[in-house]
Order: C-alpha cells, then sequence, then structure tokens
C-alpha cells in the first residue's frame, strides 16, 4: 500500500473552526472567570460594608433612643409644672380676691 497523496483523515477545514471554537470557548471562559472574581469581591465587599454598617449603627441607634426618652421624659416635666404653675396662679388668685375683698379698690 502505497500512498497516492491524498488526505484521508478528514477535512482540515473542519478541524480548523473546531480550533476556532475551542479558542473562543477559552475566551469566553477567561471573560466569565474575570466577572466571577470581580463579582465575588463586590459581594464580599458588600457584606464587609454591611457588617460594618450594622456595627457602627449600634452608637447612632443608642443616640436616637437616648434622644426620644429624653424628649418624653421633657414632655412629662413640662406637663408636671405646668400642672404646678395651675395651681400656684389658682391659689394666688383666691389669696387676691380675698384681699380685694377687705381692701376694694376705686376703679375709675
Amino acid at each position: 500500500m502505497d500512498w497516492d497523496g491524498t488526505e484521508r483523515r478528514g477535512d482540515y477545514k473542519k478541524i480548523d473552526r473546531l480550533e476556532e471554537k475551542i479558542n473562543d470557548l477559552s475566551v469566553n471562559m477567561s471573560a466569565m472567570n474575570e466577572k466571577m472574581s470581580f463579582l465575588d469581591r463586590r459581594i464580599n465587599g458588600s457584606i464587609d460594608n454591611i457588617e460594618k454598617h450594622i456595627e457602627h449603627g449600634r452608637s447612632w441607634r443608642i443616640s436616637i433612643i437616648g434622644v426620644a426618652l429624653m424628649l418624653i421624659l421633657q414632655i412629662l416635666s413640662f406637663t408636671y409644672i405646668y400642672g404646678q404653675l395651675n395651681a400656684q396662679v389658682r391659689v394666688n388668685n383666691t389669696r387676691l380676691e380675698t384681699l380685694e375683698e377687705i381692701h376694694p379698690r376705686v376703679v375709675k
């Protein structure tokens, strides 16, 4: 059996197309790996930011609760002092009416 010069293994064009597809697949895989690593860094960075936000959020939450409690205490104190003021005004008005009955003023 001598070789007559014809290629019997198949068409080289099919092999070239297959090599192109393998190269395209390799490029796509590289791009996907880059995107995955970027996404991984982004997700982990976001989780770290959320943890920092929660960690730092305790102080301002405590501040807000403190301000709310102080506001409630301020309102209760104001109502108590206002009630005491009204009671004293009532007492003073009664004393003034008594004094005016004893010593009437001349109204012109």
